[in-house]
Parts: C-alpha cells; sequence; structure tokens
C-alpha cells in the first residue's frame, strides 16, 4: 500500500521483482507515469442493507469516506463548468421562424406523457387489478 489518503503525506512502495532488469529499464519504471486510478465502487441495495445490519456501521459515512465520492467530490467543479457552458449553448441557440411549433409539440408531447401516466395509475389500481389476480390465471410481471 502506498499511502492513506488524508492519513499519510507520503507512501512507500517495494517492487519486487524476479528476473534480472536492466537499470535504464529500472530507473524508467520508478520515474514513469503512474496509471490513472478510477474507483469501482458501486453502492449496492445489498451493500446498503448489511451496512444497515451491522451495529457499528454508518453507511453515510462509508460512502463519504470512498475513493468513489472523493473522486466525484474532486470531479464537481469541472462537471459545474462544463454544466454551465452547454446551458449557454443551449440558451444560444435561436430557432425565430420554427419556435411557436416547436413549443407547441413540446407542450403536446407533456400533455401526452401525463395523460400517459394518469391512464397507468388509473389501471393498476387495486380495485381495476384484483379481479385479474385469481388462481389458475398467468400474470406478467
Amino acid at each position: 500500500r502506498a499511502g492513506r489518503r488524508g492519513l499519510d503525506d507520503r507512501g512507500l512502495t517495494v517492487v519486487m521483482i524476479d528476473e534480472k532488469i536492466e537499470p535504464e529499464s529500472a530507473k524508467e519504471i520508478l520515474r514513469g507515469q503512474a496509471d490513472p486510478l478510477k474507483s469501482t465502487f458501486r453502492l449496492s441495495y445489498n451493500m446498503v442493507l448489511n451496512l444497515y445490519r451491522a451495529e457499528d456501521a454508518d453507511p453515510e459515512y462509508v460512502i463519504s469516506r470512498s475513493l468513489a465520492q472523493f473522486q466525484a467530490d474532486l470531479a464537481l467543479p469541472t462537471h459545474q463548468k462544463k454544466l454551465a457552458a452547454l446551458q449557454a449553448r443551449r440558451d444560444a441557440i435561436a430557432l425565430p421562424a420554427e419556435e411557436p411549433r416547436v413549443k407547441e409539440y413540446a407542450n403536446l408531447r407533456r400533455a401526452a406523457e401525463l395523460l400517459r401516466r394518469q391512464i397507468r395509475d388509473i389501471t393498476h389500481r387495486a380495485n381495476h387489478v384484483t379481479p385479474f389476480l385469481q388462481p389458475g390465471r398467468l400474470a406478467r410481471v
């Protein structure tokens, strides 16, 4: 292990080589660039449940101290700048002749999606579904 983030000022690495190596190659290895370290930490439901089951574990603390969260926090200012630049580019786009028709189309799409959700909510209510959930019937989930 080469050092612990936030605890060590520097780290020490020991490289064990089984075969003979030329001095120039060794210098190149020691002075070369390190490969970027990218976290593969992925939070899953099982992990959260296991952390809640353990008495001393605090899921928020574990997540906040992970390398993934550290890298996400480090990248946040860059992402915010990119977002601002993209929003500025989006706002600069002009649709003078077709803008009213595009807005009308967008409003119709939103209204259609809202109606689809309302229909789904009504058809999924228990009083509408229960008659179809009888023993012997197949239900696709």
